[in-house]
This record gives C-alpha cells, structure tokens and sequence, in this order.
C-alpha cells in the first residue's frame, strides 16, 4: 500500500512530538509545508492554539496552492468555532487533544474520500463509477458486469447519438469484423434487464432499427408523458 503524505504547519512542538514523530509508525510520511512546495501531497494538517490567527491568512493561502488537497485543521478552539472552519471550507476539524489512533484514521477516511473522487464521472442524472464498476441513478447504486459497464459507460458519453453495431464491436470488442454472433444484442439485453431490475425509471438503451443503439437523459417518466403529450 502507497504511504500517505502529510504535510503539516504549526508552531508547537508538543504538536510535532506528539503527531508528527508518531504519524510514520501507521505508515504516513510528513513533511512541513514549508519545504513542501514540489510534493504532491495527500492531505493537510494546519495546527494553532488560536484558530482565528489562521482562519484570514492560512486557509485562504492554503486554499490558493492546494485546491485539491484535504486538509484537517487542530485547535483548541471551542467546538462551534471548529464547526465555522468547516462551514469556511476546511475539510475536517478537530481537538488538539485528538487521540494519534483518531487523527490517523480521520487522515485515511479523507484520503480515500478524495482519491476515489478522482474515479467519479457525473453524465446527466448518473453518476459512473470507474473504480468500483458501479453506476449511481439519485440514491441507487447499479452493480454492472464489466463488459455491460463498458457499453452503458460507451453508449452514455455518446448520448444522444445512435451507436452502430459495428461500432461498439470495434471500440469495446476490438473487432475490426463481423464475428457472426450475437453477442451485442446479448450484453445489451442484459444491460436493460439489470437497469429494469434496480431503476426502472432511469434512461435505458434503446434500439433504433436499422442503425443501433442509444441512451437518452431523460427517464421513462418524462418519456411516457413526451409521446402521451405528441
């Protein structure tokens, strides 16, 4: 497993002590934003006695330079007052008493949160899923089977133009010619009957005879009341 790579800004050495020493024996690695520039860094801990010293400065700075990094603030600040820097952006905010067992895992969950961020492609009303192989309709997941992700990822990205047979054979089967089966129309019937099973009311791949296939962004709902309305 790839070490995670902290890095840190205070001015307290029972803070350096007490995390920083200890942070390498659950397998991150530290280092001090000011010697930081070049790295690319996995999240980010801000500590301060006195939250407001650092809430004007260093978090918009911290906001400028690292856009895409986490980073969890430590004080002793009141729990309301932490609450405000979450509220200004700040990703987590904890106690400067925080047990190091807590801080670690608190460290993994935003590492993790972000990184699998990265795999995650918003089309429409579905949120796809690279790394897990899932797609997402509102609050319901879709386990896909990897060549029926592979054609509802294909045929979504090209929405709203019809997808040929012979195309999906060449871009997802690699095919450069007609194998004389019927093995798109089999992932196909099997897409539809998987998207039925867990949303029925979500846009589904249609057939368009003569020329292929194609997904469209509107659910069956809105389609049903658009060809009740023609």
């Amino acid at each position: 497993m790839r070490k995670i790579l902290v890095g840190w800004l205070s001015f307290s050495q029972n803070f350096v002590e007490n995390y920083i020493h200890k942070l390498p024996i659950f397998g991150c690695d530290t280092i001090c934003l000011t010697d930081s520039s070049k790295q690319q860094l996995n999240c980010i801990i801000l500590h301060s006695d006195q939250i407001n010293k650092i809430k004007n400065k260093i978090l918009l700075e911290f906001r400028k330079t690292h856009p895409n990094t986490p980073a969890i603030i430590m004080s002793n600040a009141a729990s309301i007052g932490r609450a405000e820097m979450i509220k200004q952006g700040i990703d987590d905010a904890v106690s400067s008493n925080i047990h190091i067992n807590e801080l670690y895992e608190r460290i993994v969950s935003l590492h993790h949160r972000y990184n699998n961020n990265k795999y995650l492609n918003p089309i429409g009303p579905y949120v796809i899923n690279y790394l897990e192989r899932i797609i997402s309709f509102k609050d319901t997941e879709v386990p896909l089977k990897p060549r029926e992700f592979l054609l509802f990822d294909y045929l979504l990205k090209q929405s709203p133009h019809i997808i040929s047979r012979s195309e999906l054979l060449s871009q997802l089967w690699k095919l450069r010619h007609e194998p004389g089966t019927n093995s798109v129309e089999v992932h196909i019937w099997r897409l539809r009957q998987t998207l039925k099973e867990y949303i029925p009311y979500a846009p589904t791949v249609r057939t368009i005879r003569g020329k292929g296939y194609t997904i469209s962004i509107e659910n069956r709902a809105e389609q049903t009341m658009s060809t009740a309305m023609v």
